[in-house]
């Protein structure tokens, strides 16, 4: 599986094992799912970030370094807060919402301490660079961990990222404007308080705007669907979905993808052609009914439908991928390694249309390039299990039994989806070896 879960989750290819995926689920669901008022959940999280500001602004104040009894109850008050801020968030506004609460009281926090720092900085255009640099990275982090539960997390990204600086440099101004003075006691509080719900406040009312349980639901989904055996739960939390968005284009796509993996070929057209009418310039549509078609085993409309996918957006690496693999299917051997070679062009760094292509090349007898282009693919992605199979066939092509055994024994023991299973398992028997003999090879 690839390691970093915002690349592999919507790689619908990546199988997940039942165990491995259970877990995730357990895990994920409570933090998809909110229910509860999203007035209520706005108003906390802008309250605990206030909080959270006037506490990391007081630590530049005078004030708490005025004397011992001073910073002992700066010390206690903090601890209380960060020993509180759990237990009473969960009570508040529930599980879902309060790991978001936690991740903007941190935040805040830290957008405050670049505030006022910026503000300590006697060179003005060094501070306001400081200020303004600080701003961005807390947006673009925060911005980076959007809730679960809402839907277009675009929005929720392109809005962070202005609204940190902003919230920075125009509280060091202030800041600046009341060390000019000097008439304000707990000023750096006051300021950070402020340099808080600037960011926040805004962002907590969007957070309660994009709300959608949709949005959990298709999450939730989405990872059902890394495994074949989960494909109908997919399918009853999509129905759901579309009961409540309708005339969601992307929804529709994804429960089409789900009934052509569960072998529903007329509801999985049904799909596919809803979304051509909601939005028909939709090429991901039109690929998808490729996939569906290979599956079909009718590889003629399959590279058909690709093509129409790759017309309509010519950078679409994938569905030239999938053209591809209609062609191999088909025994046209050099139309795939050309549709895969376009597919890498477009995206260097795609390790399944490397994988694809060596299996072409081994096709053809060219087990030189099968061997270049499975090395590749798994340099990308070294538990591709497709691509640790299809080095086996590249070297038992080329007589490195030894080798090829433990390649596909490698293939076995990523746990593969049932197609890739089978064939390392005829390979192996075709090369005279068990599983046993795979293990003692690669001991």
């Amino acid at each position: 599986m690839m390691k970093d879960p915002m690349v592999w989750m919507q790689d619908l290819s990546v199988h997940i094992d039942d165990e491995d995926l259970l877990q995730q689920a357990a895990a994920l669901e409570p933090t998809v799912f909110y229910s509860g008022s999203r007035i209520v959940a706005a108003v906390w999280v802008s309250l605990v970030s206030a909080i959270a500001g006037a506490f990391a602004g007081a630590t530049f104040g005078d004030e708490v370094r005025a004397s011992w009894a001073s910073f002992a109850v700066y010390l206690v008050v903090g601890a209380a807060i960060l020993r509180a801020l759990h237990p009473v968030s969960v009570r508040i506004v529930g599980p879902t919402v309060t790991w978001h609460v936690i991740l903007s009281f941190f935040w805040s926090f830290l957008l405050a301490m670049v505030a006022l720092a910026g503000a300590r900085i006697d060179t003005v255009w060094l501070g306001t660079t400081t200020t303004i640099v600080g701003g961005l990275f807390v947006g673009l982090m925060y911005g980076s961990f959007s809730p679960g539960f809402i839907k277009r997390e675009e929005a929720w990204m392109f809005s962070a990222l202005p609204l940190g600086p902003m919230a920075t440099w125009s509280a060091t101004s202030l800041q600046r404007a009341f060390d000019a003075t000097g008439t304000l006691n707990w000023s750096e509080a006051y300021v950070g308080a402020m340099a808080a719900t600037a960011f926040m406040v805004p962002m907590a009312v969007l957070m309660a705007a994009l709300s959608s349980r949709s949005a959990g639901l298709v999450k939730m989904a989405t990872l059902y669907l890394h495994n074949q055996n989960f494909t109908a739960k997919a399918i009853e939390l999509l129905n759901e979905a579309i009961e409540v968005s309708p005339r969601s284009a992307d929804l529709h796509n994804l429960r089409g993808i789900a009934y052509s993996k569960l072998g529903d070929a007329d509801r999985a057209d049904a799909d596919f052609r809803q979304v051509s009418q909601l939005s028909p310039r939709a090429a991901e549509a039109h690929m998808n009914r490729g996939v569906d078609f290979i599956r079909q085993g009718d590889y003629t409309r399959a590279i058909e439908a690709s093509k129409l996918a790759t017309t309509i957006n010519p950078k679409l690496a994938t569905a030239f991928s999938n053209m591809g693999t209609a062609y191999q299917k088909k025994g046209d051997l050099d139309a795939a390694i050309a549709s895969y070679t376009r597919a890498i062009e477009i995206r260097a760094k795609y390790p399944i249309a490397f994988s694809n292509r060596a299996y072409s090349h081994y096709l053809k007898g060219n087990h030189d390039l099968a061997l270049a282009d499975a090395t590749r693919a798994l340099e990308l992605d070294e538990d591709l299990p497709m691509a640790h199979l299809n080095l086996g066939h590249a070297l038992a092509g080329k007589g490195d039994v030894a080798l090829a055994i433990r390649s596909y024994q490698r293939a076995l023991a990523l746990s593969p989806d049932r197609e890739v299973e089978e064939e390392a398992l005829q390979a192996l028997e075709k090369l005279g070896a068990s599983i046993e003999d795979a293990e003692e090879a690669d001991g």
